[in-house]
């Protein structure tokens, strides 16, 4: 049926109605011939509501308006909009049935939009106003929360709040954008798996923003709705601050990408699929359950991060982040509280500052870059539990002081490190094939394995459980004071070493060898050398480092030393003895020299090794002989 200019005041029951001219329903029904809603009216022309019963399903291609003063419209079948409709402050549209397939325009100047059937937008609804119902509402299109009439200069913009109250499910897959001083109140939940722009507007009220596969949340403003970032994207930009006042899970991505875009939050469980990346700042503390935290492109700053047995801190070159009050304070193995990190921590040229603060390793950190500290203990001294350490791939600084507690491990390999704070080792520390550098002191209460390496220490101070084992040719240099007071001779390996004092001025040397006199058995698990050499300006100034028995130091070559007459007069002997093997050091002609204050330095030949004899018996002593001698 096909009608022109026609006014309904009865029932009309066609299974078809199609209107090109003007329709006006004041009363009446419209209905199928069975009295159901199983009826379509196409409205091409205009379509005028003022009452009645409309049991059908409204497809408008037209016009389609709500009589002056009248407030609600119910269409039995819901309705098709294919054209641009305008609801005003006041009216209540109820679609059932079939619901809403938006296909046009709806601006919602302060409108209801309910009905039990679903609810869904393909195109374009703008304005405010609240989205009701049970049928549940999905956005494929763009929803915003403010419309223009008119033409500029003449412009008229309508906005307000967005009530989404359907108790069905509700989910943006399209485009959501809110205005700035207006609010999307989620009276019930929605899930985005689209874009959500915020643009510095509010998100509130009771219901549960979920932000999924394919969502992304962007543009500032205040969420104090409960958000679960169960999959998508929280993005702020430049000079955005987004600020979401509950603690929530993130298991997507957090994304920072300017030093202006600043994230706000009661806290953040950053959960096993979670990634916090980019760079800009978080004023929130983050709970890692498994996630990992990845500043890339500049520096991210969090107010603190907590450990909670997982995760992962990966700081590429180029990028640092800034733990603005260190590794928050969480439950030992044995159920003291500290700052505890269970967590991988890799670095891959960044930088990792903890504003001063200390943590407690007892995780894995490994790579190169910068680690600043208030302190840092790998191992927890309490439960025993280990930590590792592991340094390689580029070239390491670590600030502040460093613990390295029995059972944990410290490893530099294959490239250079320096720590600028005390070290104190109570482990196991290796070095391998590298240049390690110790500015603060060191001290040694474990083991330190270099195969081979070059070790530079400031002050070197050896406990009575320190052991040193050391490959043929590597080279220690102290630029300070080597006090060795270990009894651990049977261990320590350092015959085929180098020790080396640099800078200027006088070093104090702690012996822990036994003097067993000018005998082979001095050199055997006595901690002996291979070559002892003090630089130009460098003297020596020896003690005992032995709680008991006289004691002596034994060492194969000596270079730099300083003649006068039969005196070596940078050597203070303090009535210790220095024995040397005549073998190498010829340049000593196997003659005995008298240290300054007391004591010798004397010739001493260790029994050679079987390959040494066979050398010896083909006359072959002077490949043993080492022409560098460094006299005075």
């Amino acid at each position: 049926m096909r009608l022109g200019s026609v006014s309904v005041s009865g029932v009309l029951t066609p299974g078809s109605i199609t209107n090109n001219g003007n329709f006006t329903q004041s009363g009446g029904t419209i209905e199928d011939a069975q009295g159901g809603v199983n009826v379509t009216f196409t409205n091409t022309g205009t379509f005028t509501y003022t009452g009645g019963t409309f049991n059908a399903r409204l497809v408008n291609q037209g016009t389609f308006a709500l009589g002056y003063s009248t407030n609600a419209f119910t269409a039995g079948n819901g309705m098709e909009n294919d054209s641009s409709i305008t609801f005003n402050a006041g009216q209540t549209i109820t679609l059932n049935g079939q619901g809403l397939n938006n296909q046009g325009t709806i601006n919602l100047g302060g409108a209801t939009i309910t009905g039990d059937g679903p609810l869904t937008n393909n195109n374009l609804i703008a304005g405010y106003g609240v989205i009701s119902g049970t049928g549940g509402f999905t956005n494929n299109g763009t929803l915003n929360t403010s419309y223009n009439t008119g033409t500029p200069p003449y412009q008229s913009t309508y906005a307000g709040n967005l009530v989404i109250n359907n108790t069905g499910p509700n989910n943006n897959d399209g485009v959501i954008n809110l205005t700035a001083g207006y609010a999307l109140e989620l009276a019930t939940g929605i899930t985005n798996d689209g874009t959500l722009s915020t643009n510095g507007a509010t998100i509130d009220g009771g219901g549960i923003l979920t932000n999924n596969s394919g969502g992304l949340i962007t543009g500032g403003g205040l969420i104090s709705a409960q958000l679960n970032n169960t999959a998508g994207e929280i993005l702020v930009q430049a000079n955005q601050t987004t600020n979401i006042s509950q603690g929530f899970t993130n298991d997507g991505i957090i994304e920072l990408n300017a030093d202006s875009a600043h994230l706000l939050a009661n806290h953040i469980a950053n959960a096993s699929n979670g990634v916090i990346e980019g760079f800009g700042s978080i004023g929130a503390p983050i709970v890692q359950d498994g996630g990992t935290i990845a500043p890339t492109g500049g520096t991210l700053i969090i107010s603190s991060v907590q450990s909670n047995g997982g995760g992962r801190i990966s700081v590429a070159a180029g990028s640092a982040l800034v733990l603005a009050n260190g590794f928050a304070s969480t439950t030992g193995p044995n159920n003291e509280t500290g700052p505890f990190v269970q967590q991988v921590i890799s670095l891959t040229g960044g930088t990792l500052d903890t504003s001063g603060n200390s943590f407690i390793n007892i995780g894995q950190i490994s790579g190169y870059g910068i680690l600043s500290t208030g302190g840092l203990t790998n191992g927890d001294p309490t439960s025993g539990a280990p930590g590792a350490i592991t340094l390689t791939g580029g070239n390491t600084t670590i600030n502040g002081a460093v613990t390295n507690e029995a059972g944990s491990n410290i490893a530099v390999r294959y490239n250079p490190a320096i720590f600028t704070g005390n070290v104190i080792n109570n482990g196991t520390f290796t070095t391998t094939q590298t240049v390690v550098t110790f500015a603060g002191g060191f001290t040694n209460n474990g083991t330190v394995i270099t195969d081979p390496s070059t070790t530079n220490y400031t002050n070197w101070t050896v406990g009575t459980t320190g052991t040193t084992i050391a490959a043929t040719g590597d080279q220690f240099n102290v630029s300070d004071n080597f006090n060795n007071n270990s009894t651990q001779n049977t261990t320590w390996h350092t015959s085929g070493a180098n020790l080396e004092f640099t800078g200027t001025g006088a070093h104090t040397m702690a012996l822990a060898g036994l003097d067993m006199g000018a005998t082979a058995a001095g050199w055997n698990n006595n901690f002996a050398w291979s070559l002892l050499t003090l630089d130009s300006g460098n003297s020596l100034v020896l003690s005992s480092g032995r709680g008991s028995g006289a004691a002596a130091f034994y060492v194969s070559d000596l270079a730099g030393l300083v003649f006068s007459g039969t005196t070596i007069s940078n050597i203070t002997g303090n009535g210790l003895n220095v024995y040397y093997n005549p073998l190498v050091d010829s340049a000593l002609n196997d003659q005995t020299y008298a240290l300054t204050g007391g004591g010798s330095l004397m010739p001493d030949s260790p029994t050679p090794e079987p390959a040494t004899l066979t050398l010896l018996a083909m006359g072959g002593i002077m490949l043993l002989a080492r022409g560098r001698r460094r006299r005075a």
